[in-house]
């Protein structure tokens, strides 16, 4: 990992995105209503933990939290490593917590109005007399499934944000394809780096790259795409570019302040009242 940590930021300043885009929702959510909503970051796999999180939360009297991952995409997977951490942290206080969870929010229309600029702006880095001949590929992180836990909703969710990206921006030529698959299994394929292969086998020269589910630079998925992805265009000489993802970027930040008010509405039809928002 440190190896990785090197060849993506060389001179070692990593950028806490998950905190920035924290701090940009917090901003959006106080300058439509200063009082009404606390933003806290939670993780799965670092620190402060979920379960911290929701701890603090509890302390300053909240009841009800919305849990908004900083993934759009959904996998059955995730879901349940999220559902658990929220599940054990609802047990911690002793049942006085409801959190209500977004599970994707992948056709939300500042998010598809960020991913189709940024689409955009990565293709005219092609040549233009090119540009109808390029190929991209929708990818996300590959989760293992079985005949019992399918994930084709995973892989829906992703058809349909492509599919309205496409549309907007006029490629025609596309794919859905995965990375980061480990361990022993069945994951969902087809492969990004097979992708670029078989394209590669098919006469194509120009591979645009598009990554959807994280909305953030981190650096698994940046070796995966800046490092992997473009040695191995590299090596059939293909010219490969890669749309830039979300971040903070104003109609993605303000997109989850749109979910967070949908959910408060919707809670409150059923008599919960949100005063938290876990961002995960």
């Amino acid at each position: 990992m440190r190896q990785r940590f090197q060849r993506i930021w060389p001179d070692g300043i990593v950028d806490p995105l998950p905190a920035k885009i924290a701090a940009a929702l917090t901003a959006e959510l106080q300058h439509r209503d200063a009082t009404r909503y606390r933003v806290t970051l939670g993780a799965r796999h670092w620190t402060p933990s979920i379960g911290q999180q929701v701890d603090q939360l509890a302390q300053t009297g909240i009841q009800t939290i919305i849990a908004l991952p900083l993934s759009s995409h959904g996998s059955m997977m995730a879901l349940r490593d999220y559902d658990k951490a929220l599940r054990q942290a609802i047990e911690q206080n002793e049942g006085a917590l409801q959190i209500v969870m977004v599970e994707h929010w992948h056709m939300a229309p500042g998010l598809l109005q960020t991913l189709s600029e940024h689409t955009q702006a990565a293709l005219a880095r092609f040549p233009a007399e090119r540009r109808d001949r390029v190929q991209a590929i929708f990818c996300a992180h590959s989760v293992a499934e079985s005949a019992r836990k399918s994930e084709e909703g995973y892989r829906q969710q992703m058809t349909e944000t492509a599919s309205a990206i496409t549309a907007q921006v006029g490629l025609a030529l596309w794919h859905i394809g995965f990375h980061s698959a480990m361990g022993p299994g069945q994951w969902l394929e087809p492969d990004l780096l097979q992708l670029i292969d078989s394209g590669n086998a098919q006469g194509v020269q120009d591979v645009l790259v598009v990554a959807l589910g994280a909305i953030y630079d981190n650096v698994e998925l940046l070796y995966e795409l800046d490092v992997e992805a473009v040695e191995r265009a590299n090596s059939h000489g293909m010219h490969l570019e890669r749309a830039a993802l979300p971040n903070t970027a104003p109609a993605t930040i303000a997109a989850m302040a749109d979910l967070i008010e949908a959910v408060e509405v919707l809670a409150a039809r059923h008599g919960v009242r949100v005063g938290g928002c876990l961002a995960t």
